[in-house]
């Protein structure tokens, strides 16, 4: 049962032939050098397509009305991702064929396109001990099939119980593993299965480790499955943890253990679309626009964090991406930077910039250039308040805010007594949160 090494991935430009008109072309943009399923635990076997179209529906099967299929989960715009290590994966494959091949499939109203074949060949020894196999009861009526090549995700907060059926030598041994942490299992009555009750494993002990694994000895014969564990926490070692994230392209949240992931998409006048969902594609953040300075909060097990832009990064060489952090949302309190910029943007005044009028959308964007980038990232509060939103870098002329009736006072005091109003919010809201806890 040993686990293959996941083979080197890298992108691919397939174009089909030219598709009849009201269907949508699908391109093969990134596909694993060599194909093994069904594929071993924990490998990333990362399929990705492109579509020139909108479509109703994109899956993965071996002809196109086939069942079962296996959906994508949209990506970034017009791309569309599935982990060809995902447990469908392997129903998809014809019992008795050693090889064979799939297709993306993407389908607009009664049309449906095809990528390119992707050709896959049976892994060897991956199959385990016919007849065992692992259960993992939990409490909402659920049942998760653990497996020895695939990576199979576990709720331990909502689990009761660990079954194995089909283990019923007199000598047979059944243990849980938890890293070097040994758990028998107990024989059910009439010796047709084994058991184990989650409470005999420790939430504390669950809590730090990151695979459960059951081990079924049966002589010298060794078969075990594995569950990977929903974390319950985001493991930050510091109080904050940055990641880079490419543009088109989907990254891992540090101290998740891959259980969340974040996929942006283009990067585009300082604003990029991002999503944050789970391994087994449930939506944790919905898609939305951000900007840099922006934080997003998101939860997991009932923990609440933040996802703060840091930086966005266009280059003229080289791949534009994505810099994010995340932290406890606990005492985190909003760039003030950022809030000036979105009060700006919601102001109904008149912002008067070297003898021109802007409104407000039409002045934040300017302003908010002014505060991205290299240099403007280093810009303190009183820098961006006093100078660098406040007056003209070329010509030194301050800039003015024209309010309702007709008067106009210097930017620089609009942003102070705005200001003002940021932090008293802030201060209500601090006073008013020992009452709510």
């Amino acid at each position: 049962m040993n686990c293959l090494r996941a083979p080197f991935v890298f992108p691919l430009l397939l174009a089909l032939a030219a598709p009849v008109p009201g269907q949508t072309a699908v391109r093969l943009v990134q596909v694993p050098a060599v194909v093994r399923l069904p594929a071993a635990a924990g490998e990333n076997l990362l399929l990705e397509v492109e579509l020139d179209g909108e479509v109703d529906a994109v899956w993965l099967a071996a002809v196109a009305d086939a069942e079962p299929r296996v959906p994508l989960q949209l990506a970034a715009a017009r791309r569309y991702q599935v982990n060809l290590a995902d447990a469908r994966v392997a129903a998809l494959l014809p019992a008795g064929s050693d090889q064979g091949q799939l297709f993306v499939f993407a389908q607009l109203r009664e049309h449906t396109t095809q990528s390119a074949a992707i050709g896959w060949v049976r892994s060897a020894g991956t199959t385990g001990t016919p007849g065992v196999t692992c259960l993992a009861r939990s409490s909402d009526g659920t049942t998760t099939v653990g497996s020895s090549w695939r990576r199979t995700w576990l709720d331990t907060a909502r689990l009761q119980r660990i079954e194995v059926r089909g283990a019923a030598g007199a000598q047979d041994v059944v243990e849980a593993r938890l890293g070097d942490v040994r758990v028998p299992l107990s024989r059910l009555p009439g010796g047709d299965g084994w058991v184990l009750d989650a409470t005999q494993l420790g939430r504390e002990r669950v809590a730090a480790h990151s695979v459960l694994e059951v081990e079924v000895r049966r002589g010298a014969a060794i078969d075990r499955c594995a569950f990977a564990l929903v974390p319950d926490r985001l493991a930050l070692p510091q109080a904050t943890a940055s990641f880079v994230v490419k543009q088109r392209r989907t990254g891992e949240v540090p101290g998740s253990r891959g259980w969340l992931r974040l996929s942006i998409d283009d990067i585009t006048l300082g604003r990029v679309l991002v999503r944050m969902s789970t391994a087994t594609g449930d939506e944790v953040v919905a898609q939305r626009a951000v900007t840099e300075r922006e934080a997003v909060e998101f939860a997991l097990a009932g923990e609440r964090y933040v996802l703060v832009v840091d930086a966005l990064v266009n280059l003229l060489i080289g791949e534009d991406h994505a810099e994010f952090s995340v932290r406890a949302a606990a005492g985190y309190r909003e760039d003030r930077i950022l809030l000036l910029l979105q009060a700006v943007a919601a102001s109904e005044l008149t912002f008067v910039r070297e003898g021109r009028d802007y409104d407000g959308a039409a002045a934040h964007l300017f302003l908010q250039a002014k505060a991205s980038g290299p240099a403007g990232r280093k810009l303190s509060l009183d820098q961006f308040v006093d100078d660098v939103a406040s007056r003209s870098s070329k010509t030194g002329e301050a800039y003015r805010v024209r309010r309702t009736d007709g008067s106009e006072i210097p930017m620089q005091q609009w942003l102070r007594e705005e200001l003002g109003r940021i932090d008293a919010r802030a201060g209500a809201r601090d006073a008013a949160e020992p009452r709510r806890h």
